[in-house]
């Protein structure tokens, strides 16, 4: 995660170019709020579990200090342009990704204890009523056999927010899958008064469109990397030639004002307009 360069310093303005704008930190200000959300879920829900309230809170703390860390690193001149300012940074959103990675695994969990759980507690699901029948096939259709675009998100934001390296990606998301497929073995059974049908079909659909979702995002953070590197490599090099041309154009300022006669010098700083001075063995014509 150092870098491939053989100049430290190239790897350090490498990382700086990666998060050169502001959109980590919107990044981390929107999962902040988010987590914050999940507290008040957790919290309020009819049905509370330790699990999901302790789930919120680390992520919200693991957020918090993410936003505080990359708040300080974008704003303070001091610490952007520091050696390891962009290495804590890169470290911060290894430790961010894997809070979703835990918040993630655990939401096959929130799906069948928080999702329409007022719902079903207005109803009486113990009661043979048709509005118990109802709650029970929408909690069925739109909570448990439903397709989780969670992990997706956090998959792009992690790889296109938060520009993560490819030595970290490719191993996080890869265990982001394994916790979220484990997920469905340690979800809490269905109880009497939290019923639910676990279905084959929709938990291998699911697991299915993850694990699509994780190999084509794989590629897509090796194939990002390199051509973010690419672009860095040709703007260095525009830079690199931008300071030659200024150093060359320094040189025949420097070779010019050796070779003219002071008086053309000072007329010429002194006037834009054309200059001429004539001698009777050579004549000089600055234009």
């Amino acid at each position: 995660c150092g870098g491939d360069f053989a100049d430290p310093q190239l790897n350090s303005e490498m990382r700086r170019f990666l998060w050169r704008d502001i959109v980590p930190l919107a990044m981390y200000v929107v999962s902040v709020c988010s987590a914050l959300f999940e507290v008040f879920l957790a919290l309020t829900a009819p049905r509370t579990d330790i699990a999901l309230v302790i789930r919120a809170a680390i992520v919200t703390v693991v957020f918090g200090a993410s936003l505080a860390v990359e708040t300080i690193a974008y704003f303070n001149k001091r610490v952007r342009r520091s050696a390891a300012g962009p290495s804590v940074r890169i470290a911060m959103s290894a430790v961010f990704a894997l809070a979703y990675v835990g918040f993630n695994s655990l939401d096959t969990t929130a799906r069948v204890v928080l999702c329409n759980a007022d719902q079903l507690q207005a109803a009486d699901v113990s009661g043979p009523n048709a509005t118990s029948a109802v709650a029970l096939q929408n909690r069925q259709q739109y909570c448990v056999d439903v397709v989780n675009g969670w992990p997706i998100a956090c998959t792009y934001c992690m790889l296109c927010a938060i520009r993560m390296y490819p030595q970290q990606a490719v191993p996080i998301l890869i265990a982001q899958l394994i916790l979220y497929a484990a997920g469905y073995a340690f979800r809490p059974a269905p109880t009497s008064d939290n019923p639910y049908d676990a279905h084959a079909g929709p938990i291998a659909t699911d697991l299915t469109i993850q694990a699509c979702a994780c190999a084509t995002m794989l590629v897509f953070s090796v194939r990002w990397h390199a051509a973010e590197r690419a672009r860095f490599i040709a703007t260095a090099r525009s830079e690199r030639a931008r300071r030659l041309a200024l150093t060359e154009m320094r040189e025949v300022d420097r070779l010019l004002q050796r070779a003219l006669p002071q008086v053309v010098l000072a007329r010429m700083v002194d006037s834009a307009d054309a200059a001429q001075d004539v001698a009777e063995s050579a004549s000089v014509a600055i234009c």
